[in-house]
């Protein structure tokens, strides 16, 4: 017998009897404190990038931190799934399946993340000749960042698996904190565009090399294969909606850094960033709820409690969010970003875009819970429809935020309408 393995599987143990007896709401509140510090430190770091670097340059760190979390939304499936089995295993007490789902989840993302290094690394010059930045150098620095990017949902599997919701939040501040801190130490040493990406990657590294360890303890313990079949019909709808989600809320930022100036494509990242806090909030909360809404429906329970207020924390903050934009949008941005950012009321309804865009997700997400992930299978063809209009409408900012508004509206329209019968709209008001 390993005695430290067996104390391993002790430790998870007890967890699972501490977390059926905790307090739900003040797990999330909890966790959601550090949360929001994070995104904090997250909005410090563009203000100070817009204003350091100015919008030309500005266009560049924006679209490539778009582009991160593209593949931060997307690899999140992996964290959901992690974080459905594991209520699952969890509530059976067969901790050797959980371990060999967050170990062999670590391995595959890692070798993934290495393949796009290198195919990153490989192209380029085609990739910055797209985004029409001279120098390849920033864009091998995105390549070492994504490397790392894909790996942090595993880190946050493993946190929940143990139940660490203290040590993920302080997780979640230290990776901000140290990507502003090391972001702004590079930009103001010189190093410009390359520096402030260079130091997010910095910043990323070192938070996780300091909680691999909880990455190690599973990888040390017993492990035993879990139900292969089960664990990839649930994969493929998940991943599936997550990507959707990632495209829908990044490749406007990206069609406008390939076909608008540098100096509009600046703009255009520093007023979408503003107009897309609902969606970051809502990321946020679906994250740190989402164990405690499968742990509700394991057992039977009904997961529209919290359901609720996510949402009622979410609309509120959107339609008054999208009220300030439409009547005073310049200097919001002005304020933030600088007197050389400008775009016009318009961000308004963009904003409000983005809201139905957050509303979609967490009706997504709570299909994905109640195992109705069906009319999930659609989402895709939102995506594909957004890309084909933003491909033949993009003359103006008004044309590409016009398209992403409508495609949002019909999506949000699409899942009401598939809600309708098991989900009551009094549970919204």
């Amino acid at each position: 017998m390993d005695p430290d393995r067996d104390g391993l599987v002790y430790s998870v143990r007890k967890s699972i009897r501490n977390t059926q007896s905790e307090d739900m709401f003040s797990y999330i509140s909890n966790l959601g404190i550090h949360s929001f510090f994070a995104i904090l430190c997250t909005f410090i770091l563009h203000i100070f990038m817009a204003r350091l670097l100015g919008p030309e340059e500005y266009a560049i760190f924006g679209t490539y931190m778009s582009i991160l979390f593209f593949f931060l939304i997307a690899c999140t499936s992996i964290y959901f799934i992690i974080a459905r089995f594991t209520v699952f295993y969890r509530s059976r007490s067969q901790v050797e399946q959980i371990a060999y789902v967050i170990s062999r989840a670590f391995q595959y993302l890692f070798l993934f993340g290495i393949a796009l290094f290198f195919i990153t690394l490989l192209f380029s010059r085609q990739i910055s000749s797209f985004f029409n930045i001279p120098s390849a150098t920033p864009t091998i620095v995105l390549g070492f960042i994504i490397w790392f990017t894909v790996l942090r949902p595993i880190y946050e599997g493993a946190f929940r698996s143990l139940d660490e919701q203290k040590k993920w939040g302080w997780f979640r501040f230290s990776e901000s904190f140290l990507k502003l801190v090391f972001a702004l130490l590079f930009v103001y040493t010189g190093f410009s565009v390359v520096g402030a990406l260079f130091g997010v990657g910095i910043g990323l590294f070192i938070a996780l090399a300091f909680a691999y360890k909880h990455i190690f303890y599973f990888q040390n313990a017993p492990v035993i294969p879990p139900n292969n079949s089960q664990l990839l019909r649930y994969s493929f709808p998940v991943v599936l909606t997550m990507v959707s989600f990632a495209l829908l809320l990044n490749v406007d930022l990206i069609i406008i850094k390939h076909l608008f100036s540098a100096e509009q494509a600046g703009v255009y990242a520093a007023a979408t960033l503003l107009a897309k806090t609902p969606f970051f909030l809502t990321w946020v909360l679906i994250g740190i709820s989402f164990s405690n809404l499968s742990l509700l429906q394991v057992e039977g329970k009904d997961p529209l409690l919290i359901i609720k207020k996510i949402v009622s924390l979410v609309v509120p903050l959107f339609f008054l969010l999208t009220l300030i934009l439409l009547i005073s949008t310049d200097f919001f941005l002005n304020v933030f970003f600088g007197s050389l950012y400008s775009i016009g009321p318009i961000l308004g309804f963009y904003s409000f875009s983005m809201g139905l865009l957050s509303l979609s997700l967490i009706i997504s997400v709570y299909l994905l819970i109640v195992q109705k992930e069906y009319s999930l299978f659609a989402l895709p063809l939102f995506s594909f429809a957004l890309i084909f209009l933003l491909v033949s409408f993009n003359a103006s900012f008004f044309q590409v935020m016009l398209s992403v508004m409508i495609i949002n509206a019909l999506l949000t329209a699409y899942l009401l309408y598939h809600v309708r019968n098991f989900l009551s709209f009094d549970y919204f008001l």
